[in-house]
This record gives C-alpha cells, sequence and structure tokens, in this order.
C-alpha cells in the first residue's frame, strides 16, 4: 500500500513572494513570476491560514444530524522587507505614489499618501509565494486578495523596518476557489 504522504520529503525554508494587479484571472506563471512582480526580500517567511465555521443541525436528544459550512477564510501573512512607496500602495487600498525622478541637479523623490476613504481603488492583487524544494521542484501558493488589516512600519535602532502583511483572500473564479496550492513533481527516471 503506497504512503499517504512521501516521508522523506519534509519543507524548510523561505522563498520568493510576487504581487501584481488581478485583472480578471490568475496569469500563467511565465507572466507572474518575473522580476518586476517580486516584492524582493521577505521576513520569516510566509504563513497561510484556512479558516473554517460549520452550522450543526442537532435534534432533540442533542445528535448533530446535520453539518455543513457557512463560512471559509483565507489568509496569508508575510514580513516584507524590502519595500517602498509602491509596494505600499499594493498593500494599502487608500495610497497614492507620486514620484519624481532625480537629474544631475536634483535628488528624486517618491511620495506616498496614505488615507481618505474617497481614495479607496477597490483594486485586487495577485499574490503568489514561491518555494523551491530540496529537489529542485516549486510549492506555489496563489491567492486573489488585498491587504484588509492595516500595517505598521517600526523605526527601530537595531531593527530591520519590516511591514508585516496579511492579506485576505477573495473568491477567484465562479467555483468560489480562495487559494491554489500547486506543487510540482519530479520527472520520472528514464
Amino acid at each position: 500500500m503506497d504512503k499517504l504522504a512521501d516521508t522523506t520529503e519534509v519543507t524548510l525554508g523561505s522563498g520568493d513572494l510576487f504581487m501584481m494587479l488581478y485583472a480578471n484571472a490568475i496569469p500563467e506563471d511565465a507572466e507572474l513570476e518575473v522580476d518586476a512582480n517580486n516584492v524582493a526580500h521577505i521576513d520569516s517567511g510566509a504563513t497561510l491560514k484556512y479558516g473554517v465555521t460549520y452550522k450543526d443541525v442537532e435534534d432533540s436528544k442533542g445528535q448533530v444530524v446535520k453539518s455543513f459550512i457557512t463560512k471559509e477564510d483565507v489568509t496569508f501573512g508575510t514580513g516584507i522587507l524590502s519595500w517602498n512607496g509602491d509596494i505600499i500602495a499594493m498593500l494599502c487600498e487608500t495610497a497614492r505614489v507620486t514620484t519624481t525622478n532625480a537629474t544631475a541637479d536634483a535628488k528624486g523623490k517618491r511620495v506616498t499618501k496614505i488615507g481618505g476613504r474617497d481614495n479607496a481603488n477597490g483594486k485586487y492583487y495577485v499574490i503568489r509565494f514561491r518555494h523551491k524544494k530540496d529537489d529542485g521542484c516549486y510549492i506555489r501558493v496563489t491567492i486573489k486578495g488585498k491587504n484588509t488589516a492595516g500595517f505598521s512600519l517600526p523605526f527601530e535602532k537595531e531593527n530591520a523596518t519590516v511591514i508585516d502583511a496579511e492579506i485576505k483572500a477573495f473568491a477567484q473564479d465562479t467555483e468560489g476557489t480562495l487559494v491554489i496550492i500547486e506543487e510540482e513533481l519530479p520527472q520520472l527516471s528514464a
């Protein structure tokens, strides 16, 4: 009898985080996993959380006769170590970014304004976490989502400033899919 899981494979380590504007479908790997969409360095890895709420129907004796799902929640959390105003704009629905390029005579400037409910853009993003396994294959975790938990920017003397993002997943198709977890499997030996 085959085992349910390969007991020699243990997932260990962090990965790469990619983000891009959601445009009605999850893009192909080759479109999403490019340098322009790579958020760069992350801290403390990443965490996918799935939560579910059930409603139990009991008979007059207190026995559960039916149980069904009433709600599902998926959140994806990570610490973003390399950030700028453009990253903040993907994490804050009311953020607006303007950039003045540097010249030979003056420094450039990126200004990020946050706040004002009228500035909420309603945008969703494709968030992809990609982990490379020891065998060279990838595990990909993909959601359509937005940061709904706010963020903080701690500036501390001896610690790096890390944005702890918690991104809530929203349905990405008519089936209600909240997250796609894809595991590449190694090729068979010839």
